[in-house]
């Protein structure tokens, strides 16, 4: 198992971050690496950024890899648990 690669995510997480966002991924997952989705300092999350989320999970299993959410912030805890996205996306949550 390769060592985690963290992506501190941005206090306002949404569309216009989609760059930066896709970039952070593809190099966490160039070596098969296991993500760890820091959302701690997170107080807004579109759509679009929980699409961004769901790509991240679906390129992480085609390369074997795994996604953790780490310390989710009140908001965000409440978000992903409204979305489902804890139980359809994001394997493991801390």
């Amino acid at each position: 198992m390769n060592a985690a690669n963290t992506i501190v995510l941005p206090e306002k997480f949404g569309f216009d971050c989609y760059k930066w966002f896709d970039e952070q991924s593809f190099n966490a997952l160039r070596d098969g690496r296991h993500v760890e989705l820091d959302c701690s300092k997170v107080s807004y999350i579109d759509s679009a950024a929980l699409g961004m989320i769901v790509v991240l999970y679906r390129r992480a299993k085609e390369v074997s890899a795994s996604v953790l959410v780490r310390n989710p912030s009140s908001y965000c805890d409440e978000v992903f648990e409204l979305t489902n996205i804890y139980d359809r996306y994001v394997c493991e949550m801390q």
